[in-house]
């Protein structure tokens, strides 16, 4: 399954069968009442870009297909191109940078960039692609033994070492940084535009059988591990959190303390009417004052309100 904006691809690869679903509909969705919007070989993969277009690579034929559904999920148009090196690849991998596919048959070690153009990778046993992001120069890769930077044009790949090995966790591409994880040596590398925000450290408390997954809401990136459920703040110090609810963004604190600001002032400024009205002491009183209306003088100067006779 693969998110985008407003579109969600399911796919079957056993069958070869890709569904688009809606996040409003994919609690209702049934494999076998619903059309697919693609149908291809055994072992076919799908992931959706930031243009919400559902793409697809499939090991048989070696076609690459864009797919653009429509709200109801109806297919409005279809984009394929066959890389041939792709065709008789094993298990594959895709995914996609902004609107750029790139698939990874991890077994064979091999790499197609967007267009078909194939890299030979090594120690790429395990290896896994990052997770569908924003649009970028480069795509990540982790192998057992590092994070690799590969430029889409093909040019030569930054690698990351951390001196270890391990199982990797498919890394995810935001904000200018690259942020990868491996169990087993339970590490944390983060890679950024900016070196002064890198970072290499030891997973704290990582539990004996870690299987590490990243987790991204909006700005926000966490460290999962899916067995014992723990979750790391990667950008807080790697801050270790047990509750679900501590690592949900908070809503915009601006327009929270604008609207706070807004009822403060109106609990200042109006009397308080749940209490019966009663008859106010006469007092003289120099200022005029409109009905439903501001004090005549240009001043803003806040009166006394006259207190009620018991």
């Amino acid at each position: 399954m693969s998110f985008g904006a407003s579109v969600i691809s399911v796919t079957d690869a056993a069958s070869g069968k890709v569904w688009a679903v809606s996040p409003s509909t994919i609690n209702g969705f049934d494999q076998e009442a619903s059309e697919p919007v693609m149908v291809g070989s055994e072992g076919l993969v799908s992931a959706v870009g930031t243009d919400d277009r559902i793409y697809s690579a499939d090991p048989k034929s070696g076609a690459v297909t864009a797919t653009e559904v429509d709200a109801n999920g109806e297919v409005v148009s279809t984009d394929s191109s066959t890389w041939g090196e792709l065709k008789g690849a094993g298990d594959l991998q895709i995914t996609v940078v902004g609107d750029k596919p790139v698939v990874l048959d991890a077994a064979a070690g091999k790499l197609f960039l967007p267009g078909g153009k194939r890299l030979q990778l090594e120690n790429a046993r395990d290896a896994k692609l990052q997770q569908g992001g924003p649009a970028s120069d480069f795509v990540a890769v982790s192998t057992q033994k590092a994070l690799l930077k590969q430029p889409l044009d093909g040019s030569t790949a930054k690698t990351v070492t951390f001196d270890g090995e391990g199982v990797p966790a498919a890394p995810v591409q935001l904000a200018g940084c690259v942020h990868a994880a491996w169990s087993g040596a339970n590490k944390y590398v983060r890679d950024c535009a900016n070196d002064a925000d890198d970072k290499n450290v030891e997973v704290p408390k990582a539990s004996a059988s870690p299987s590490y997954v990243f987790r991204v809401n909006r700005d926000l990136v966490v460290l999962n591990d899916v067995n014992s459920g723990n979750v790391w703040l990667v950008n807080q110090n790697m801050q270790l959190v047990n509750n679900w609810d501590d690592v949900v963004p908070p809503k915009n604190e601006s327009d929270e303390q604008d609207q706070e600001s807004a009822d403060n002032n109106t609990i200042n400024v109006l009397p308080d009417r749940t209490k019966p009205n009663r008859p106010p002491e006469t007092k003289p009183d120099t200022l005029g004052v409109r009905p439903g209306g501001p004090p005549s003088s240009a001043s803003w100067t806040m009166i006394p309100i006259p207190t009620a006779t018991s």
